[in-house]
């Protein structure tokens, strides 16, 4: 019987650990991409934006949602923001319906109205291929009609005590290039917003193709690869919007 005991106990033990593969990583995924052209000298705080002086191109703009109210366009053009971020939808922390952002239309129409360029991102809590698959569906679905000429951004968060908090990262970089494929698939240019958490242990080198929307909030991106959009404040006061508002540099 001892024998026996001992080879069930080891065959629960092997059966444990072959679980735990697929739960959050403490270590780093190895990444070799192409490094990041920014440097910090290139970079400087201004008011109400910071200014960049490097080789590339950057567009000042910002993301919105239902969270900023109802927005003056006029007066966020005539601020010198050139592009918004415009927030399409959103699947629910819990329950996990889609819903489409209470003030999607309104913004689009009027930021486009006030000759300001517009992309679209879905705050997204897939916890699976098939869920993400179904954002991706439902963004070009909400799109028919619209004209873009920024991306469409995946924005999975992993939110505390949610139907996102065990998610492991591997499932998340696929749900990210799943979501983006079939964005492309319909026409649209497709992108990943990610922060510095998300950039150590999701696989960057599958999301290569895709526009890469970085969240660090600092003077200057440390981040040590190359990146598309860079999210560096959450408190930005621009003018037309009552509250804080996400600003952002686009670089080209």
């Amino acid at each position: 019987m001892r024998p026996f005991r001992f080879c069930l106990a080891l065959c629960v033990l092997l059966a444990c650990l072959s679980g735990c593969a697929d739960e959050i990583p403490t270590e780093p995924t190895e990444q070799t991409l192409p490094p990041s052209p920014y440097a910090a000298k290139d970079f400087a705080v201004g008011s109400p934006f910071v200014q960049y002086t490097g080789e590339k191109t950057a567009y000042v703009g910002i993301d919105v949602s239902t969270h900023q109210g109802e927005i003056d366009w006029e007066a966020v053009a005539a601020s010198g923001v050139e592009f918004a971020m415009i927030r399409i939808g959103y699947r629910g922390y819990t329950e996990g319906g889609i819903s489409v952002d209470d003030t999607f239309e309104r913004n689009i129409t009027q930021a486009q109205q006030a000759g300001i360029e517009t992309g679209v991102y879905f705050f997204s809590q897939a916890t699976s291929v098939a869920e993400a698959e179904e954002e991706a569906r439902f963004v070009c679905d909400q799109l028919e009609g619209y004209t873009l000429t920024y991306p469409v951004m995946f924005d999975w968060e992993r939110m505390a005590d949610t139907r996102s908090a065990e998610v492991p990262y591997a499932t998340v970089t696929e749900c990210a290039k799943a979501f983006c494929s079939l964005v492309e698939d319909n026409g649209r240019r497709a992108g990943v917003y990610f922060n510095l958490e998300m950039s150590k242990f999701m696989d960057f080198r599958e999301l290569q193709n895709y526009v890469l929307w970085l969240a660090e909030y600092n003077d200057y991106p440390t981040y040590s690869y190359d990146f598309d959009c860079w999210q560096y404040s959450t408190t930005g006061q621009v003018d037309g919007i009552d509250v804080n508002t996400d600003l952002n540099l686009y670089f080209e």
